[in-house]
């Protein structure tokens, strides 16, 4: 009885351990979110995601179009706009906006404009709601809508859009594959869950509500099989 007590005794630090080891890790993983496999718009076929990292109060946004190129590529199959929900946050501050700009010509050839801060919108941010956007707003010195994400160019190094976007001089610069944002919001916890994440496309308001990274979920079964793993191992070596 005494040895089976100090076994128990002796596992229980190390299940705390195990125990705080899983949560500090869920607590810091990135969160990511993509469209379901399918998904489509009036445009065609997209394939959106976004990664979600946290550092204290300051979240960092990676939102990416991940679309290849089709024949007659369609400005309806571009990124415009997320939307996300923490729950008990405050407002948010948007300190920081960054993507390469690219102008897309007629025959599908682009040039760089660089990497830059973007001038996407921040028109929905309280309580816990928030939402960022290309629609409505523009770089300068250019027309709205402009700065909609476009996903890689094909081998070529060629967009093979139509018109909405080979040539579009309104809706020039695009983004060329993903924007990275950094929000800083009031009251944000260190295991905040993002929920409700929407991706917009196009130029009108057609939108898909995302679905976690299969990835992300295996992870974090990996995380839970390691943990029991783990203890099984730790009663065995005690008994």
């Amino acid at each position: 009885m005494l040895k089976l007590l100090t076994s128990r005794q002796a596992l229980l630090p190390a299940l705390a351990f195990l125990m705080l080891g899983l949560g500090v890790s869920t607590a810091k993983a990135d969160q990511v979110f993509v469209t379901p496999v399918g998904a489509t718009t009036s445009g065609g076929s997209v394939n959106a995601k976004v990664t979600f990292s946290q550092a204290g109060n300051v979240l960092t946004i990676k939102l990416e179009n991940l679309q290849g190129q089709v024949p007659n590529f369609d400005v309806a199959q571009a990124v415009s706009g997320l939307s996300f929900s923490i729950a008990g946050v405050g407002p948010g501050v948007l300190t920081s906006q960054t993507g390469e700009h690219i102008t897309v010509a007629t025959d599908g050839s682009f040039t760089s404009g660089g990497v830059g801060s973007t001038f996407w919108g921040f028109p929905v941010n309280s309580g816990g709601n928030f939402k960022l956007t290309a629609l409505g707003f523009a770089s300068p010195g250019n027309q709205a809508p402009d700065e909609l994400i476009l996903g890689p160019p094909n081998g070529s190094n060629l967009y093979t859009g139509n018109g909405s976007i080979n040539g579009n001089d309104p809706h020039n610069p695009f983004v060329k594959n993903s924007i990275t944002f950094s929000l800083t919001i009031a009251g944000l916890p260190a295991d905040a869950e993002i929920t409700g994440v929407t991706f917009f496309f196009g130029t009108g308001t057609e939108n898909i509500a995302s679905v976690p990274e299969p990835t992300s979920m295996l992870l974090l079964g990996t995380g839970v099989m390691g943990l029991a793993a783990g203890i099984r191992r730790k009663r065995r070596k005690s008994n």
